[in-house]
């Protein structure tokens, strides 16, 4: 028996070691409770992301300039040592292929609490990108300087229609990635993906019941 404990905890210990420590996503969707998010002396504290059965163009979640918001990840331990963090945003039909009038521009800030000689400022992540009456990702890749806020809970706020053109963008989830993991489906209420060190745990369990049964037999 001591024998079979040995072995169970030095196959956990590898399971973890190979991926748990650097490989995380965390998604904030419309399940996640409002946080209070300040930004240029505007401020949230309401959750917006679109819940799955509503029209993406239904109120609240349909909104334009003016109707700036943010939102505060669960903090991810270990992500400053992260050699890739990424962030995917889900909208709904960002027009930013703007033909003839003026572009859609929905900018998304990150919060860097060090900045500023550590007063903290907000950092421009980018603008979102989308697919015509379709949900879609926009990837950005985190600037190194927001690795330590990612660590600890990263802010975001959405500047919306930054040039004022009429333009009404909806939100259906916030996926933060490290290792290169998959922020899975872009449509609201879809499944979370299991990162890969969830994977790798099941599959260790899975070892670990075979041996048992062989032990048995035996």
């Amino acid at each position: 028996m001591m024998k079979f404990k040995v072995t169970l905890a030095a196959l956990l210990a590898t399971t973890l070691s190979a991926g748990m420590a650097s490989a995380a996503v965390d998604t904030y969707d419309y399940t996640d409770a409002a946080a209070l998010v300040d930004f240029g002396g505007s401020s949230s504290n309401s959750n917006y992301f679109i819940p799955p059965g509503n029209s993406p163009t239904d109120s609240p979640y349909y909104r334009g300039s003016g109707e700036d918001w943010g939102w505060m990840h669960d903090a991810i331990p270990g992500a400053s040592s992260s050699s890739e963090i990424k962030l995917n945003v889900s909208n709904y039909d960002v027009d930013d292929a703007c033909g003839s009038g003026p572009c859609e521009v929905d900018n998304i800030f990150g919060y860097d609490a060090a900045g500023n000689g550590g007063a903290g400022e907000w950092l421009l992540i980018g603008a979102l990108t989308g697919q015509d009456n379709a949900y879609s990702f926009t990837e950005f890749t985190l600037d190194t300087a927001l690795y330590d806020d990612v660590e600890t809970g990263l802010k975001l706020w959405m500047d919306i229609d930054v040039l004022t053109a009429g333009w009404i963008v909806t939100l259906a989830k916030s996926v933060i990635t490290t290792a290169g993991e998959s922020p899975g489906n872009p449509n609201p209420g879809a499944q979370v993906p299991l990162p890969a060190a969830g994977w790798l745990m099941l599959a260790g369990f899975g070892g670990l019941a075979a041996m048992r049964r062989r032990k048995s037999k035996s």
